[in-house]
C-alpha cells in the first residue's frame, strides 16, 4: 500500500511540474514587459550620467548638422569639444564617455541623420532614467523620459545626458523640442 501511494504522489508531482513548466514557457512567449519594440525612426545612442557642474544647463536640442551639435553643447556649458590647458574642469566633459560619443559623429553622419541631445539635473536615484519614446506631432518633437519612481532619492544632484539618433525625414518639420517625464 505504501509503495502504491508513493507512486501516485510522485506521478501527481511530475504532472504538476510538467504543467507549471508549460505555463511558464507560454508566459515567456507572451511577455509584454518594459522592453519596447525597437522603432525605426530613432535609436538611443547614449543614456547615462554626465559630470555635474553648477554651470551645466538643462536643455534639449535637435541638431541637424555637426556645427549645430557643437553649438548646442557649448551654449549649454557642456565642453565636449574643448580641452583647456588652464582650466581642467572642462576636461571632465571632454574626457567623459558622453564627450567621446559626441565627438565620434562626423559631418557625413548628418547627411541623412540628426541628433536629439538632452541633458538635465535631477536628484540622484537608484533607478535609471531611460528614453521611453520620441514623438513628433505638428512640428513639435517630444522626448519622453521614463522616470524611476523611488523613495530612495537623496539630495545630491546628478547630471543625466541622452543622445538619440533620428532619421532626418522623421524630424524634417520639427520647429520646437521639449522633454517630459512619464
Amino acid at each position: 500500500m505504501k509503495g502504491r501511494t508513493l507512486k501516485i504522489i510522485l506521478s501527481l508531482s511530475l504532472i504538476i511540474c510538467i504543467g507549471m513548466f508549460g505555463i511558464v514557457m507560454t508566459s515567456c512567449d507572451n511577455y509584454d514587459g518594459d522592453i519596447p519594440d525597437t522603432p525605426t525612426e530613432y535609436k538611443v545612442a547614449f543614456n547615462g550620467n554626465a559630470n555635474y557642474r553648477s554651470n551645466h544647463l538643462d536643455f534639449i536640442a535637435l541638431c541637424n548638422s555637426y556645427e549645430e551639435l557643437k553649438e548646442a553643447c557649448s551654449q549649454n556649458n557642456y565642453y565636449f569639444f574643448n580641452r583647456d590647458e588652464d582650466f581642467h574642469e572642462y576636461d571632465k566633459d571632454y574626457d567623459s564617455v558622453a564627450g567621446e560619443k559626441i565627438r565620434g559623429y562626423t559631418t557625413q553622419y548628418f547627411n541623412d541623420k540628426s541628433l536629439v541631445i538632452c541633458a538635465f539635473m535631477k536628484r540622484e536615484d537608484f533607478g535609471k532614467y531611460v528614453v521611453d519614446a520620441v514623438e513628433v506631432d505638428t512640428g513639435k518633437l517630444t522626448l519622453k523620459i521614463k522616470y524611476p519612481r523611488s523613495e530612495t532619492a537623496n539630495e545630491a544632484l546628478t547630471g543625466y545626458f541622452f543622445i538619440v539618433e533620428v532619421n532626418k525625414p522623421f524630424v524634417k518639420d520639427v520647429t520646437n523640442t521639449t522633454y517630459v517625464y512619464v
